[in-house]
C-alpha cells in the first residue's frame, strides 16, 4: 500500500503529514525556478538545512531502508549531504558508525562508506537500500556498490536535509522527492521514476512508502 505525503510550511518550519516537524537553521530555500521539474525543489545553501530535534516516526533496527531523492548538482564530485539519519538530536553528527548518509561524493552507511562520481548538467536519481542485510547504491537504476551490512541503526531517530557532518557541508544543488523508508523499494537495477507531483519529502511509517 501507498500513500501520498503532503509537506506544510509553518514560521519557516516544514511539517510533514506523520506530524514530524522540521526545524530550519538559517534560511534554507524551497525553489520554484526553471530548472525545477516538480512545482518544488529544496536548494542546497551554506549554512542551512531543515532537521529534526523531535524523534521522527522511523525505525530501522536491523532490518531494511532505503534512502533515496533526485538531485540536479551545480558543482562535480562534491562532498555534501542530501539526507542524514542519526541518533543525535538535529541529525547532524561526525560519528559515521551511529549514522547513514545519502551524499555527494561521500556515502556513509554506519559500519562502511563508498564514493561516487558526481556530475553536473542534469537531474540524476541516487539511492542506498539495504535488503536481507545486504546494502546497495544505486546511480540512476544501476548499481554502483554492494556489501554484507546488518548494523543495528535502532538508534538512528533524527534527520537533517541539506546538509551533514557539522553543517559545512551543503550542496549546491537542486534537490527533489527526498524519500526515507523502512523497507527496500529496490533490490536490483530499475528504471528511476520522475514523480509527478510538486512533493519533495517523503517519509515513511509502518512499513510504508510515500509513493505518487
Amino acid at each position: 500500500m501507498a500513500i501520498k505525503i503532503d509537506v506544510s510550511f509553518s514560521n519557516g518550519r516544514a511539517i510533514d503529514k506523520c506530524g514530524n516537524i522540521w526545524m530550519p537553521t538559517g534560511s534554507p530555500t524551497i525553489n520554484n525556478e526553471k530548472i525545477k521539474w516538480n512545482a518544488e525543489s529544496y536548494k542546497g545553501i551554506p549554512g542551512t538545512n531543515f532537521h529534526t530535534d523531535d524523534p521522527i516516526n522511523y525505525d530501522i533496527g536491523t532490518g531494511d531502508y532505503t534512502l533515496e531523492a533526485w538531485v540536479y548538482s551545480l558543482s562535480n564530485n562534491q562532498n555534501a549531504g542530501i539526507i542524514q539519519l542519526s541518533q543525535y538530536v538535529g541529525g547532524l553528527t561526525t560519528d559515521q558508525s551511529r549514522s547513514i548518509c545519502l551524499c555527494g561524493r561521500y556515502n556513509w552507511f554506519g559500519n562502511g562508506y563508498f564514493e561516487k562520481d558526481v556530475d553536473t548538467g542534469s537531474w540524476r536519481h541516487y539511492a542506498i537500500v539495504r535488503h536481507s542485510c545486504i546494502l546497495y547504491a544505486f546511480v540512476d537504476g544501476k548499481i554502483i556498490y554492494k556489501t554484507a551490512n546488518n548494523l543495528d541503526l535502532s538508534n538512528l531517530k533524527y534527520a537533517v536535509i541539506g546538509n551533514y557532518y557539522n553543517n559545512g557541508y551543503s550542496w549546491n544543488v537542486y534537490i527533489d522527492s527526498i524519500r526515507v523508508a523502512n523497507h527496500a523499494t529496490y533490490i536490483k537495477e530499475f528504471t528511476p521514476k520522475k514523480f509527478s507531483d510538486n512533493k519533495w519529502l517523503y517519509i515513511a511509517e509502518d512499513r510504508k512508502v510515500y509513493n505518487t
